[in-house]
């Protein structure tokens, strides 16, 4: 569990750090310039909203419940800034090819991708990231942006960092196992999302 002091510490490393970067100041000073992204996985058989009743031995600590075999989810990942942008949403499907029919057809403005798993993976995080770039040249953003990412495999590849630094975006990992308390995304996102995802399917 992470501690109130371990969170105070990353933010004073958090501010030197990236003050220190050309450009980085003033970034920081802008909050259209200080972008979150994040993706969750929503799973196709989240349940119908009915309560589920579990049996197990009074007082057990683990309680396990019988489930579907499927893993089969939607990965969705949405990027905000603390100004009040957002980007579309990329959607990531199970599967090879996109295909019409997913029942998003009303959704034209969302991005799209396929992988095997439905997860997020480091390509599909780089056509992202290339997304963004672009979207930041569509709304005029200036630069340098900083987006704040949790340490997903996905994200931590040279490819990526390369990307990233010849365009002046500033990639910067949040703490570690506290993103449920300091990702914007998560916290103000997908948490009623999920909600409202478990109710419907």
């Amino acid at each position: 569990m992470v501690s109130e002091v371990q969170i105070r510490q990353w933010f004073r490393k958090t501010q030197e750090t990236i003050e220190a970067i050309p450009g980085g100041k003033e970034a920081l000073g802008d909050p259209r310039r200080i972008w979150n992204m994040d993706e969750s996985g929503f799973a196709m058989d989240a349940g119908t909203g009915k309560v589920r009743q579990v049996f197990a031995r009074k007082g057990a600590k683990h309680v396990h419940q019988r489930c579907h075999g499927t893993k089969e989810q939607v990965t969705v990942a949405c990027c905000a800034s603390a100004g009040g942008d957002y980007m579309p949403p990329l959607m990531v499907f199970p599967g090879k090819y996109y295909t019409r029919g997913l029942g998003m057809e009303e959704f034209s403005e969302a991005l799209y991708g396929m992988t095997p798993s439905g997860w997020m993976t480091s390509s599909t995080f780089i056509n992202w990231l290339k997304s963004f770039d672009a979207f930041l040249k569509e709304i005029k953003c200036p630069r340098p942006v900083i987006l704040f990412l949790d340490g997903h495999a996905s994200h931590v590849t040279v490819v990526a960092a390369r990307f990233a630094r010849e365009n002046w975006i500033i990639l910067f990992l949040l703490l570690q196992n506290s993103t449920f308390i300091l990702q914007p995304v998560d916290v103000g996102i997908y948490s009623q999302m999920k909600l409202f995802w478990k109710q419907k399917v």
